[in-house]
């Protein structure tokens, strides 16, 4: 979803946030091995989404799906990239270590509230900004 918004308007101005992978263990979630609003993840429990079976299953091989191998992903890659993590509680800046910005001026103004923190900026087509 987030590659096709940022096609849909490529003057619009962009940020990817680094957050802590604590927030999956200290932050009420849902692990989506597929994106949400498919029949196979919306019908489901959200209970049945909410343990370490779910979160492991986003790195599973998907049946009816290129394999791992063949699509050359890393450990820490999900199987489908539109995979999800939903966090339905608050994320609080301690759990928020960076951030990756399309625009030069974009990264300038906000820059004054990432102090102690790291910033980036890549291209739209490129690091953060590609389509995984």
């Amino acid at each position: 979803m987030f590659y096709k918004c940022r096609q849909a308007d490529t003057h619009a101005d962009w940020v990817v946030l680094g957050i802590s992978p604590r927030v999956l263990s200290d932050k009420n979630c849902a692990f989506c091995k597929r994106n949400a609003a498919t029949k196979e993840i919306s019908g489901q429990p959200l209970e049945n989404l909410q343990t370490p079976a779910s979160l492991e299953g986003m790195f599973e091989e998907i049946e009816n799906y290129s394999s791992r191998q063949m699509q050359g992903l890393k450990p820490s890659h999900t199987t489908d990239v539109q995979a999800e993590v939903l966090v339905f509680d608050v994320i609080e800046p301690q759990y928020i270590f960076g951030a990756v910005f399309n625009k030069q001026d974009l990264k300038t103004h906000y820059d004054r509230f990432l102090e102690g923190k790291q910033s980036h900026l890549q291209g739209i087509n490129s690091g953060y900004f590609y389509r995984r």
